[in-house]
């Protein structure tokens, strides 16, 4: 299986906390993705990338996205291989969250994120997969920290994209990034698996994919 471009559709964004609710409290939980970042670390472009869509809006004005945006895909085949009628007609959902951390947002503007953030993890269900995304060169900023404090304490699937990885130009860079890599790792227990990706060039995009399609499918009944 694989995303499917043809399939993908913004749906709505959501302004206000109690239209979460509606979402999620329902018989049957939406399976998908929630992408979520600082500001600026390339989380439209990598939402673009995986979904094979220009669908996400990508700014150079960090903290442009100050709702939380909706969009459905669904999979599709690979040529050659079986049709699974009900996967592939299977629709899921990807939330794309307002970028945090950026300094410019007002203190009220940032108030509301707050509030619809801690709203949206109080009825997300583990059918959905948070995939925080950061700047492998500036990984696990105050930000980052702070936006664990909303989901780190209850029952979800979570992993780490380190985007811009090839960014990281020396040998060095590398180095230490990698060496920085399993302390990060036990700091989060959380996060269930972490992906070295750029969306600019492709890198790690392939495993990331794979990643992904598997949490979707082994949620689909």
């Amino acid at each position: 299986m694989q995303f499917d471009p043809a399939s993908v559709k913004f749906l709505r964004a959501i302004v206000n906390p109690p239209d979460l609710r509606d979402l999620f409290i329902v018989p049957s939980p939406p399976i998908g993705l929630v992408m979520a970042g600082r500001s600026n670390v390339g989380k439209s472009s990598l939402i673009n990338r995986i979904l094979g869509k220009g669908i996400a809006r990508v700014s150079n004005t960090p903290g442009r996205t100050r709702d939380i945006n909706l969009f459905e895909f669904t999979l599709r085949k690979e040529k050659g291989v079986a049709e699974d009628q009900a996967r592939t007609l299977a629709k899921y959902l990807l939330i794309d969250l307002p970028g945090y951390g950026h300094a410019e947002v007002s203190k009220a503007e940032g108030n509301r994120w707050n509030n619809l953030l801690a709203q949206l993890f109080d009825v997300l269900p583990p059918t959905m997969h948070i995939l925080n995304i950061q700047d492998a060169r500036h990984p696990m900023q105050d930000g980052d920290r702070l936006f664990l404090e909303f989901f780190k304490h209850r029952p979800l699937v979570a992993s780490l994209i380190f985007n811009k990885y090839d960014k990281l130009k020396t040998q060095s860079e590398r180095a230490r990034f990698n060496n920085f890599l399993p302390a990060i790792l036990k700091e989060t227990k959380i996060f269930r698996q972490a992906y070295l990706t750029s969306a600019e060039t492709g890198l790690g995009m392939n495993e990331l994919n794979v990643g992904l399609i598997n949490f979707l499918l082994e949620n689909t009944p």
